[in-house]
Parts: C-alpha cells; sequence; structure tokens
C-alpha cells in the first residue's frame, strides 16, 4: 500500500535537495551523545520508510525519485554522524530554532522554550518549539506553553486540560501536552501563527484607518466566527466565563476566531455552581450576584460588550455617531441587555440571525471582506 503520495514525494525531494547541513532535516538531537545518534536514528528510519525505493518499485518514475532521496538522506546520515562524534553537531540549527533559554522534557515530547511573551495574575505564557516527526517537510512546530502561576491553582489548569481533551475544534487551539514544571501545572497549545486578539487587532485598525473602531462589514465576520464557536460550547453545555478581548484570536488572512484561556470554563455544570467575576468590564450582571446559576446568557452578554468595544464602543452603548447600520446596531443591543431573562442567549440562533442580516445589507453573494492591518 502506497501511503506516500506523488505530490509528498515530489515535495520532500526538493526541499530534501537543497538542504544544506544536516540540522536542517533532523533538527535538534538533545545534548549527549548517545541521545543524540539514537534519535537521529529514530528520525532516519522514519523518513526511509516514507520514502523508500521498494515503496514505488511498480512506479518507475517516481521510484528514481525515492532512490534520489534515499542517497540524500544516507548522506545527511552520515554527516550528522560525523558532527556528533566531533561534538558539534548544533550549529546549524538555527535555520529551523531559534536559540532557546531552557527544556522542558515531558513523556510526550521536549519543548525548547525561547521566552516569556506574558507574565499573568493566573498564568504564565511561554513560547516554544517542538519537534514533530510525523511532518517530514516541517517537522519543527511552534508552541505555547502556559504555566500556572501559583500552584494551589493547579485545578484550574487541570480544569483548562479538561476542556481541550474533551472538545476540538478549529475555533479552539490544538491541544499537545499536560505536564508540571516545578509543581506547577502547565498545558502545552499550539501556537496561533498570524493571530492578534481584540485588542491589538482594535489598535491596528485605529492606527491605520485613523477610527474609533473596526467597520460594521468587518464586524460581520468577526462575529459571526465567535457566536459559531460559543454555539460549538454551549451545544456541549460548556461555559466559557471569562469572554474578554484578549481571549479572543482573529487570523485576518484566513478569516478564523479562535477562542482561547478556558481556566474558568465551567463544563456540565451543576444546579448549585456560580461563575467567577474575572473581569467586571465584560461580566454580565447576573453574574455579580453569585446566586445565578451558570448559563449560556452570560456568554453571550460579554461577547456582545466585546463586540462593541471592537467597534469603537463603550460598556454596552454605542455611540450614535458611529455609522452602524440600526439593525445591527439593534442586534448588539439584544445580546447586552441588562436582565438575563430577556437577553438572547442561544449563540447558533443569533449566528444565522447575523447571516440574515448581513445579507438583507449586503446581498447574498457579498464574500466576507479580507481585513487588511
Amino acid at each position: 500500500m502506497l501511503h506516500t503520495s506523488p505530490d509528498q514525494l515530489k515535495a520532500f525531494f526538493d526541499r530534501v535537495s537543497h538542504i544544506e547541513q544536516p540540522e536542517d532535516l533532523f533538527g535538534d538531537l538533545g545534548l549527549r551523545e548517545i541521545e543524540q545518534l539514537q534519535r537521529l536514528e529514530t528520525c532516519y528510519k522514519s523518513l526511509i520508510k516514507s520514502y523508500h525505493p521498494d515503496t514505488f518499485a511498480d512506479r518507475p518514475t517516481e521510484q528514481h525519485s525515492a532512490t534520489e532521496i534515499t542517497k540524500l538522506l544516507n548522506s545527511l546520515k552520515q554527516r550528522a554522524v560525523i558532527k556528533i562524534k566531533r561534538n558539534i553537531y548544533g550549529e546549524a540549527r538555527q535555520s529551523e530554532l531559534r536559540e532557546y533559554t531552557s527544556v522542558i522534557r515531558t513523556v510526550q515530547r521536549e519543548y525548547f522554550v525561547t521566552e516569556l511573551r506574558l507574565e499573568g495574575e493566573l498564568a504564565d505564557i511561554y513560547h516554544a518549539y517542538y519537534f514533530d516527526p510525523t511532518d517530514l517537510l516541517k517537522p519543527w512546530k511552534e508552541a505555547v506553553i502556559k504555566i500556572i502561576a501559583d500552584s494551589t491553582h493547579n485545578p484550574m489548569m487541570a480544569n483548562e486540560r479538561d476542556f481541550y481533551q474533551h472538545l476540538t475544534h478549529f475555533c479552539f487551539p490544538a491541544y499537545l501536552d499536560y505536564f508540571q514544571v516545578d509543581s506547577k501545572g502547565a498545558i502545552a497549545l499550539a501556537y496561533v501563527s498570524d493571530g492578534c486578539d481584540l485588542l491589538e487587532l482594535r489598535r491596528r485598525y485605529q492606527a491605520k484607518y485613523c477610527s474609533p473602531g473596526i467597520s460594521q462589514e468587518h464586524l460581520f465576520w468577526i462575529l459571526d466566527r465567535f457566536l459559531c464557536a460559543l454555539g460549538l460550547l454551549h451545544e456541549h453545555n460548556i461555559l466559557h466565563g471569562n469572554i474578554q478581548p484578549d481571549n479572543l484570536l482573529v487570523q485576518p488572512k484566513t478569516h478564523n476566531g479562535l477562542l482561547i484561556d478556558f481556566l474558568h470554563c465551567r463544563i456540565s455544570p451543576s444546579s448549585n455552581a456560580v461563575l467567577d467575576v474575572v473581569n467586571p468590564a465584560y461580566c454580565a450582571p447576573e453574574v455579580f450576584t453569585r446566586h445565578f446559576q451558570p448559563h449560556p446568557v452570560s456568554d453571550v452578554y460579554a461577547l456582545g460588550r466585546c463586540m462593541i468595544e471592537l467597534l469603537g464602543g463603550h460598556g454596552d452603548s454605542l455611540d450614535e455617531r458611529l455609522p452602524l447600520d440600526p439593525r445591527l446596531r439593534s442586534f448588539l443591543q439584544k445580546m447586552t441587555l441588562p436582565d438575563p431573562v430577556r437577553r438572547a442567549a442561544d449563540a447558533w440562533g443569533l449566528a444565522e440571525e447575523l447571516k440574515t442580516l448581513r445579507r438583507s445589507i449586503y446581498g447574498a453573494s457579498i464574500p466576507f471582506i479580507s481585513l487588511e492591518l
């Protein structure tokens, strides 16, 4: 059975043909010689298994490419062994891996930590790289390491882990690992490339367009993405509990929106549970009472507040001078009504209503507008 497609074969041949140093293919192999040699052998065997000429015996053209790949792999392996024996392996690694400050070893893999990105009240966020032997074209991946600041809050990190193990979707970061660092709970997630949170998005937009906030054309697709994310959460009986602008990531190039930070989420909350008051600026009024049973309506309120702020409004009010269609203004006000009984609560229903509103304003065939920053 052929596991490697012709396109994969060609792409890998093109890549390996231009590799100058073995580090660019095999990546970081550790520090000790025996460890380096063992990992080199493992990586080499994985590559050979996928690209061995015998696999393409009935396809002469592709077999020739596989034969050339094998020759190149053998040569790079020999050069790697020489470098390891001379204790100089790793000098060319910077083509794929930045200089790292520490290494975190878990049961799953090693994470090469490069820098502290954010020192938070509850958790610290680090940037890291890890090696993925299953990706033969780009084995070095970026990751985010989130470490709880105080070990007494480890249950919160375990709560976030439970969420990622419970629900997987492209509107949430991909889960990689859970472990402890100095007795502190930690989680590793795939790095979200080309993304920024709503605070940074608004700042960039204001700087480029001298506007109090983004235009309603862009808000339509951004809100659509996050309503769908909320709909998915609530469908699985999960409440986020801490929706605020820096927990909403947007990827302008791919038009994707990701919801992050599930330390405070509630998975199948009991009838006597309560939501935490995390950020009062975006917290629904009923959450402050500490008597309101967790309900999707509170997440909807917080998302509405974030969207109003993204447009250039403040709190739950939109300046009348902002150039908004009155129907969109009404839509957002419905999401942020103080009374939870009167407030819209169905995220999926709101998403469909938003699509209908968009079609009525712009027409049925208008595409989502690219966001240039």
